[in-house]
């Protein structure tokens, strides 16, 4: 019976002075590259895991440390915007028929 941790290849595309375009390496090596030569400390084996999960290729964005991969993230610049604030704000919190009988009789006053 084959072992069923085998290591999983992720193609790396784009201009890196050590990893080469076309080429397969697993996280592991990712990390531990950027621990080695990275200012800001590297990557972890398990953050690179996570970051390369449901990806077809390793880019160079996926080897910046922390700070600039959260930042470079689109989604963090994009923000709330005030319909979306308002939104959240006034849903509902009581959605179910049930949950509002409970709260209609927890707030009843006894005496």
């Amino acid at each position: 019976m084959p072992a069923k941790n085998k290591p999983r290849y992720v193609e790396f595309k784009g201009q890196h002075p050590y990893f080469k375009s076309g080429q397969s390496y697993t996280s592991a090596e990712y990390s531990d590259w950027t621990l080695h030569n990275n200012v800001d400390g590297g990557v972890l084996r398990t953050t690179m895991k996570g970051r390369l999960y449901g990806e077809a290729f390793c880019t160079p964005r996926h080897l910046v440390g922390k700070r600039q991969f959260v930042f470079a993230n689109e989604k963090s610049k994009v923000g709330f915007s005030r319909e979306a604030r308002e939104r959240v704000k006034n849903a509902p919190r009581l959605e179910r028929q049930v949950e509002r009988l409970s709260q209609e009789w927890l707030s009843k006053k006894w005496i």
